[in-house]
């Protein structure tokens, strides 16, 4: 399934956090950031998720779903999520969508 969001607008990401035996559990940290998919440009720096908790909602904003290559009609963005579970253990995962370009001419 492909989430498609329209240019500068804000989004959410539901992230929940699971143990080894796939039980919900609250990450001792958690970071997000996101790149564009082609260019893998930064998009947002990793930032902390906060509070953490099993399930965390992550706040795409308005400026992060603006278009940068107005000559395209759609960017793919990739959020990737980092969970820390203490001594060295982590666990990474990433969540793909595509912003529309409003302004576009086909």
């Amino acid at each position: 399934m492909n989430i498609i969001l329209n240019e500068d607008s804000t989004s959410w990401l539901l992230v929940s956090f699971y143990d080894k035996d796939d039980v919900l559990t609250t990450p001792s940290a958690a970071y997000y950031w996101i790149n564009d998919f082609e260019t893998g440009n930064v998009i947002k720096a990793e930032t902390a998720i906060s509070p953490l908790s099993t399930t965390a909602e992550v706040e795409i904003t308005a400026s992060d779903n603006a278009i940068i290559d107005n000559t395209l009609p759609m960017e793919k963005k990739v959020v990737t999520v980092r969970a820390e579970y203490g001594a060295g253990k982590q666990v990474i995962d990433e969540f793909f969508y595509f912003v529309k370009n409003l302004r576009h001419e086909s």
